[in-house]
């Protein structure tokens, strides 16, 4: 491959491995021996009708975690076979303070796996990492577009008892603070105890929960910025840390929310809306998979403030990134090593600056690139 430009310097590459692994995807292994990085590189073509993007959740329970390679052969079917795949969203470790009780295991930022919602951006409490002006997502719609970038999250309940009112959802399977309603759903664990019952940031106590057990209504099932429709089967009150069970869905209430949903009874029908509402033409994109990183380093092409306002991205360190086309419909990731390879030698790391630049070199259509979780999360298959 050609030559990259790191600051105002020109390295040449070694091309160690590249090869077209499936219809448009492309693996490369690069390595700039001066510098020295090794560098991975995938890239698809969303053009193509034979390629197909999905996220992936360790063991399709939160809080679990699962090699690649497990889990491309648990999603590869008699029709649809993994070719590659990247690690992505920062998640929770023991060192985090009240997060490591209540989502050890589970990734901070939003996430959706073909249709589903496993987590959501936090935009009210809980928020992760400044929230969602600083973070941000990479997604693909149903029509295969990719949307990077700034989003922010929303989700609310409506039904003929609460006439024009809607009622906000504040979080997706994570912990119920008093004052807020929050959606469980199969990706916490249907025998997993909600953690309905943490009264501040800091301790649990008594918050009275009050649940309220969803089933779908025929036709209906889960999406994003699309309507829901689920009947309430089973309503558990004054009642904190229940588990799902059977049921598609669990509504849980606390403090002022608890009257708000009072209204409501067994049998009722009622609605859901939750999504991700980008900037652009296509606001509310109909969104089919999705994962969230600490911060877009690269929009429209340009190099972003995001890479010199935050620790993570100005030191020098192991790499992962996704990154699109401006036509939204090239998917780019890269993984940079930090460490000794056996067989191609010292890869010293580097900023997401540098990381930018070199995808600017390499891929002169790469738009928007969003920075991932790195250090021994740093992946690719």
């Amino acid at each position: 491959m050609a030559a990259v430009t790191i600051g105002t310097k020109q390295y040449t590459t070694d091309t160690l491995f590249r090869r077209q692994i499936g219809p448009g995807i492309v693996n490369t292994i690069l390595r700039i021996p001066e510098y020295p990085l090794n560098v991975y590189l995938l890239e698809a073509d969303m053009n193509n009708p034979y390629n197909r993007v999905e996220t992936g959740q360790g063991q399709n329970t939160l809080g679990k975690t699962e090699a690649l390679v497990s889990m491309a052969k648990r999603y590869s079917t008699s029709s649809k076979r993994v070719l590659a795949g990247c690690n992505a969203n920062f998640w929770c470790v023991p060192t985090q303070g009240a997060p490591s009780v209540y989502m050890l295991g589970s990734p901070f930022g939003g996430v959706v796996r073909n249709d589903t919602v496993i987590v959501n951006t936090n935009t009210v409490n809980d928020t992760w990492n400044g929230g969602p002006s600083r973070t941000g997502i990479s997604a693909i719609d149903h029509d295969k577009n990719l949307i990077f970038g700034g989003c922010s999250w929303v989700a609310t309940i409506n039904s003929s008892r609460l006439g024009n009112e809607v009622l906000p959802i504040y979080k997706v399977n994570k912990r119920n603070l008093p004052g807020e309603l929050c959606l469980w759903n199969e990706y916490f664990g249907r025998d997993r105890e909600f953690e309905s019952n943490w009264i501040d940031y800091d301790n649990k106590g008594t918050n009275n929960a009050d649940n309220y057990y969803l089933k779908f209504t025929e036709g209906s099932g889960w999406g994003v910025n699309k309507p829901m429709s689920f009947v309430i089967k089973k309503i558990v009150k004054d009642a904190d840390r229940q588990t799902l069970g059977e049921y598609d869905a669990c509504i849980t209430a606390t403090g002022k929310m608890k009257a708000d949903m009072a209204v409501h009874q067994e049998g009722d029908v009622i609605g859901i809306y939750q999504g991700w509402k980008a900037s652009g033409k296509n606001t509310e994109p109909w969104i089919e998979n999705l994962v969230e990183g600490n911060a877009t380093v690269m929009r429209n092409g340009e190099l972003t403030g995001r890479n010199y306002d935050e620790g993570y991205n100005t030191q020098v360190y192991s790499r992962t990134a996704y990154g699109c086309s401006f036509d939204h419909k090239k998917l780019y990731m890269i993984v940079i090593d930090r460490s000794q390879h056996p067989k191609y030698g010292l890869s010293s790391g580097c900023t997401t600056e540098v990381m930018c630049q070199i995808l600017k070199s390499l891929y002169p259509d790469i738009s928007d690139v969003v920075n991932y979780d790195a250090g021994g999360s740093a992946e690719m298959l």
